[in-house]
């Protein structure tokens, strides 16, 4: 079961500093991915403890199609090594993505081979 927290919990169980977590926190709230569940009054200072808004959180699954459309990698890999790269690469396909993503790796034809 969650536990409500504060941000000196929190600031203290991530290990970040509390401006930081407070600037987190007003994201998340703004956004509705947490809300204030209870308030606390110490010492004049008002503490608020907030839970998620929900137990699950499922992106869009077209959240990164423009991080990914806009990305290019190059790799410089000598002849010799290249059979491997390419099987462990399919390897990570296959651990990572299910069967009915596209098959988003494919081995370059040989024509477009420099």
């Amino acid at each position: 079961m969650v536990q409500k927290k504060n941000s000196q919990q929190l600031a203290k169980l991530l290990k970040i500093n509390r401006t930081r977590i407070h600037y987190h926190l007003n994201i998340l709230e703004e956004f509705n991915f947490i809300e204030v569940v209870d308030t606390d009054s110490i010492n004049g200072i008002i503490q608020k403890y907030y839970l998620p808004t929900t137990h699950t959180f499922i992106p869009a699954p077209n959240i990164f199609n423009d991080f990914f459309n806009n990305i290019s990698l190059n790799f410089n890999i000598d002849k010799e090594n290249e059979e491997k790269f390419w099987y462990e690469l399919k390897q990570l396909e296959n651990k990572f993505f299910s069967k009915k993503d596209t098959d988003i790796i494919n081995k370059p034809s040989k024509k477009n081979n420099r």
